[in-house]
């Protein structure tokens, strides 16, 4: 970052302090090496790991500007593209060009573009998204971590198993966003965004986040979020991942406590 003008350098680094599920981020991957029998190919980790943040990096800089919430600096996008092609470049020294990895590459970038455009969607949706469709959709934002799962399943020269990490992050990252839109829900709001749980409010006239029938919503939502999160502790639990188990119970936990705010607010949402 150092060749940066300072501002843009001061929003970059601010960006990466907020990352959320930072750790989740740098860990996975040896958390899936060791599921996969490979826990010692560490060239494998470490381009994997460095893939995750760089690929992390490019998403929360890309949302920001989208989402309006960085309007000043719009040219974090370029930043943005620059992580992007550090994220490609880590996965090039463990894959040659003609490697079934890049179909798979190529695949998780499209889910979660489409998962983005999607999402801006239900602001103007005449008719409540069924859950099964929307959480479908919320998993597929976190598709870009499916590219570490890949990278170690392909070394390891077993991608039987890739699937079921793949429907494992699916159900945490819509556990993780219903549980983030009950929290963020008042800042939501304010800034004009449209998350799946306000869609709801606004097509049942729940009005604002308030009185009983926000709190039945709430905890109607939270439900959905704890259903996702069980299923993926329990494909956690099918391939041996006890990390990813143990990040399980503690989101199960804030959601239980969170339905017993009624309201939901305040959480805390941050994951180890």
């Amino acid at each position: 970052m150092d060749e940066l003008p300072p501002c843009l350098r001061a929003v970059c680094a601010h960006h990466r302090r907020q990352q959320k599920h930072r750790s989740l981020v740098t860990r996975f991957p040896s958390w899936i090496a060791a599921c996969f029998g490979i826990a010692g190919r560490f060239e494998v980790i470490r381009r994997a790991t460095l893939g995750n943040l760089f690929g992390s990096y490019f998403c929360l800089m890309q949302d920001d500007v989208l989402d309006g919430d960085n309007t000043e600096h719009p040219e974090l996008l370029l930043v943005a593209s620059h992580f992007f092609l550090r994220c490609t470049s880590e996965f090039q020294v463990l894959f040659d060009s003609d490697a079934p990895f890049w179909v798979l590459y190529r695949a998780y970038w499209t889910e979660y573009w489409e998962s983005l455009a999607w999402e801006k969607t239900l602001a103007s949706a005449a008719v409540e998204v069924p859950p099964d469709v929307a959480l479908a959709q919320l998993g597929r934002k976190l598709s870009p971590l499916k590219i570490s799962a890949a990278s170690v399943a392909l070394a390891a020269g077993d991608s039987a198993r890739l699937s079921v990490v793949e429907r494992m992050i699916e159900h945490f990252h819509a556990g993780v966003q219903v549980l983030d839109d009950v929290g963020d829900a008042a800042e939501d709001l304010a800034r004009g965004r449209c998350s799946y749980l306000l869609h709801r409010a606004a097509l049942r006239a729940v009005g604002e986040p308030r009185g009983p029938a926000w709190e039945a919503l709430c905890r109607e939502h939270l439900q959905l979020g704890a259903e996702c999160l069980t299923a993926a502790r329990a494909l956690s639990v099918a391939i041996g991942c006890l990390p990813f188990t143990r990040l399980m119970d503690g989101l199960l936990g804030q959601i239980a406590r969170a339905s017993e705010l009624a309201s939901g607010f305040p959480l805390n949402r941050s994951v180890p």
